[in-house]
């Protein structure tokens, strides 16, 4: 799964406070969750557990946060 749709994801689940299984469903079901994440329509998602393996990678990283830093940095921008 590539990054950016992982970060997505993530990102999106953080701000409707959903589990993993949650946020599973809302990418199967949801075509606002799939326009937001880039993905076609018929994609079917994928395994919960596959968020707490990037969690934990990001965790592990130098820069943990860098999802919500690079969301910050574009709503603080102008216009935004």
């Amino acid at each position: 799964m590539p990054g950016e749709v992982i970060a997505s994801v993530l990102l999106l689940q953080t701000l409707q406070d959903l589990s993993d299984t949650e946020a599973m469903q809302a990418l199967r079901c949801d075509l606002r969750w799939k326009v937001a994440c880039g993905l076609p329509i018929d994609h079917e998602g994928f395994h919960p557990t596959t968020l707490t393996v990037w969690r934990n990678r990001l965790r592990a990283s130098d820069r943990p946060e860098r999802i919500f830093e690079a969301v910050r940095a574009v709503i603080a921008r102008p216009g935004c």
